[in-house]
C-alpha cells in the first residue's frame, strides 16, 4: 500500500519548531562535519543561517532589484472645469462643467501566483550549481513582482526515502514551508538558504526526514515531472513548480513564460 506523507508549514520558524520533535529515523547525523558536501562546518552554523538569514548566498544572487514596481497607467475621458476642448452642448446649457479632460489612471495587476521550488539534486552537484539555479529562480520571481503580481513563495521536497538500507519506491515524503508571502516584499537575505545554500537539502531536510520515517537511513530526490505535479496540488491546488533540474536546463525566459501562462 503507498505511503504519503504531507507537512506543509507556513514560515521558516514554524518548520524548525518542527525539527525539535523525537528523532525516528536515522538518515542525517547533526555531528556531521562534512563541509564540503553539507556546505556548513555545523549543524549549528546551518541554523543561524536558516533563522537569521544568509548575507554571502544573497551576495551571490544577482539582478533582483525588490523596489522595482511596473504600475500601468490609463487614460481616461472626464467632463471638468478645464481641458482641452470643449462639451458644446454643457457650454449652450450654461454649465461651468463644460470641457473634456484626460484623467490618467494608475494601477497594479494584483493577481496572486503560488510558485513551489522542489530542492534537492544528486551528491554529485556542486554547490555553486545550487546557487546558480536558486539565482535564476529570483530573478524570474523579481521580474514577475516588477509586472506587477504578486507572489507566494513555497521551498518544498518530494523523497523516496530508503528504510533499513532499502528503496521504499511506495513511499513518498514531503514537505513545504512558505518563505514569501504575498503580501510581503522579496527579502532575499532570508530565502537565499533555503533556495540556494546545500546545508538546507543536506542536513534540514535530512533531520525532517529523521522526525517523520521511521528507521530512515537515505532518500533519493524525486524528478518525474507527474509526481511532482500531483505533490504540488497537494501543497497548493494548481501553483506553478519548479525544481533545480529545470532550473538549470531552461532559460528565465521560458521559466517566466510557464509560470505565467
Amino acid at each position: 500500500m503507498n505511503t504519503i506523507i504531507n507537512e506543509r508549514y507556513n514560515s521558516i520558524a514554524d518548520f524548525k519548531k518542527s525539527l525539535e520533535r523525537h528523532e525516528i529515523g536515522y538518515m542525517y547525523d547533526k555531528r556531521s562535519t562534512d563541509a564540503d558536501f553539507r556546505g556548513t562546518k555545523t549543524h549549528e552554523e546551518a541554523d543561524k543561517l536558516l533563522i537569521n538569514g544568509d548575507t554571502f548566498t544573497a551576495k551571490i544572487i544577482q539582478g533582483c532589484n525588490t523596489q522595482k514596481k511596473h504600475n500601468r497607467t490609463t487614460n481616461a475621458i472626464k467632463q471638468d472645469f478645464c481641458g482641452f476642448v470643449p462639451n458644446v452642448g454643457a457650454v449652450v446649457s450654461g454649465s461651468p462643467i463644460n470641457m473634456y479632460n484626460v484623467k490618467q489612471t494608475t494601477y497594479r495587476n494584483t493577481k496572486v501566483l503560488n510558485i513551489i521550488y522542489f530542492v534537492g539534486a544528486s551528491c554529485a552537484t556542486d554547490k555553486k550549481e545550487l546557487a546558480k539555479a536558486g539565482a535564476k529562480l529570483l530573478n524570474v520571481i523579481n521580474t514577475i513582482e516588477a509586472r506587477g503580481y504578486k507572489i507566494n513563495l513555497f521551498v518544498a521536497t518530494c523523497l523516496i526515502p530508503q528504510i533499513n538500507g532499502r528503496k521504499r519506491a511506495d513511499t513518498r515524503l514531503n514537505f513545504a514551508i512558505k518563505i514569501k508571502d504575498s503580501g510581503k516584499h522579496l527579502n532575499i537575505t532570508k530565502i537565499a538558504y533555503p533556495i540556494a545554500h546545500p546545508s538546507f537539502f543536506r542536513r534540514h531536510c535530512g533531520l525532517w526526514v529523521n522526525t517523520v520515517c521511521k528507521d530512515a537511513t537515505n532518500s533519493y530526490t524525486v524528478a518525474d515531472t507527474k509526481e511532482l505535479t500531483a505533490a504540488a496540488d497537494r501543497i497548493c491546488k494548481g501553483a506553478k513548480f519548479t525544481n533545480f533540474y529545470t532550473l538549470s536546463e531552461q532559460s528565465e525566459e521560458d521559466i517566466l513564460k510557464y509560470i505565467l501562462k
